[in-house]
């Protein structure tokens, strides 16, 4: 998908990062409509995206947005901030929620990373943090 927008964003017309953002914010701003529709806040017909379409043309901006922003950005640089904007989201879900990580485990498999540390859950359901990775 991102390799995608990026040989769409390199032969688009030139645009500014501005013009780029308040696309997005456009995008956005439907997209909300959508969210209000679907929740009830809002009483006109569902548009013809919808809630998933809506939430694309968003990401598709955003990209572009990267990509106009740094040319010479890499998938592989894009995947490594993901991980790391991921690691810090789960680490602030996960805690040391217990259910939590029994669910994460099946989903998955093994504890959930938190930075450079791991949360652990014990065979008699105790949980607590080591450094040592997944396996400790």
């Amino acid at each position: 998908m991102i390799e995608r927008i990026f040989k769409t964003s390199e032969f688009a017309a030139p645009r500014s990062l501005y013009k780029i953002l308040v696309k997005a914010m456009e995008e956005l701003g439907e997209l909300a409509q959508e969210v209000a529709i679907k929740t009830g806040d809002c009483d006109k017909p569902v548009g013809k995206d919808g809630i998933i379409g809506e939430a694309i043309d968003a990401i598709i901006c955003l990209v572009d947005l990267m990509k106009v922003h740094k040319p010479d950005i890499t998938i592989d640089e894009i995947n490594q901030i993901v991980a790391a904007k991921l690691a810090k989201w789960e680490s602030q879900e996960i805690k040391a929620d217990k259910e939590l990580v029994s669910r994460w485990s099946k989903l998955i498999g093994g504890v959930p990373p938190v930075g450079s540390t791991y949360i652990k859950q014990d065979k008699d359901d105790s949980v607590h943090t080591t450094d040592g990775g997944p396996n400790t």
